[in-house]
């Protein structure tokens, strides 16, 4: 994770050190996409597990959209989610299930 002081400090991957030196050639990498999500605004950036993807949290959707265009422009691939309370990520399984109305928990 970018600096062990973030805003997200229960955030920690400790897969990550050890994937990079497992890798050389990603670490490179990796400092490159962190300081695009890190320069367009993220308050955390991050390996996921050993190292399939790299993530940007945001306080802001502008700047999540920026570094999504960011990543985009240097022709990598970028997603963007938003996170969810749990009421709503049930709902969206109720929905997605047909359950709406049901009274499921």
């Amino acid at each position: 994770m970018e600096g062990k002081g973030t805003a997200f400090p229960i955030l920690a991957n400790d897969l990550e050190e050890a994937a990079l030196e497992e890798a050389p050639d990603l670490a490179g990498q990796v400092r490159h996409i962190r300081g695009i999500l890190v320069r367009e605004g993220a308050v955390a950036a991050s390996l996921s597990g050993s190292g399939s993807s790299l993530f940007g949290l945001f306080d802001d959707p502008q700047r999540a959209r920026r570094a999504h265009a960011a990543l985009a422009a240097e022709g990598l691939s970028a997603f963007r989610g938003r996170t969810l309370s749990l009421g709503q990520y049930r709902g969206a399984w109720r929905r997605a299930l047909g359950q709406e109305g049901r009274g499921t928990r």
